[in-house]
């Protein structure tokens, strides 16, 4: 089994915990052009990258798998969550509200620290930029 497989193999695993439908997952050792992203692996290290018309627009990488998985279902969790926030809208309230919130339960199911990490990232980001209620 090589390492792509293994990482491929959790994905699909951690997933089918949140039942996020795997559409939502990065494409593995596949360049995609339309923005979806892909994990490649390659000198010891993971790369998250996702390019669109030909530019590439984000490149992390990482030799950690652990990091890579959590960059994988902040994404995934991210989309679930707005999808969530538009079938249970809540007029006049911020509709961030109900994403971040639904985001951080998800990511709770997966890992505990990726849930401590990402409410750390919506408090700074609500610190710049607070919630608007209409």
């Amino acid at each position: 089994m090589t390492i792509l497989d293994d990482l491929t193999n959790q994905m699909i695993q951690l997933a089918g915990s949140i039942d996020a439908p795997t559409r939502l997952l990065p494409s593995i050792g596949e360049e995609k052009l339309d923005s979806h992203p892909y994990v490649d692996y390659h000198n010891s290290d993971y790369h998250y990258i996702v390019r669109e018309r030909g530019k590439e627009i984000l490149h992390r990488q990482t030799a950690s798998m652990d990091e890579l998985l959590f960059w994988v279902f902040e994404a995934v969790t991210f989309e679930m969550s707005v999808a969530y926030e538009l079938s249970h809208r809540e007029p006049h309230r911020d509709p961030r509200r109900l994403i971040f919130q639904h985001q951080l339960h998800l990511l709770a199911k997966l890992n505990a620290t990726w849930e401590s990490r990402q409410e750390r990232e919506v408090e700074d980001l609500l610190r710049h930029h607070p919630f608007t209620e209409k």
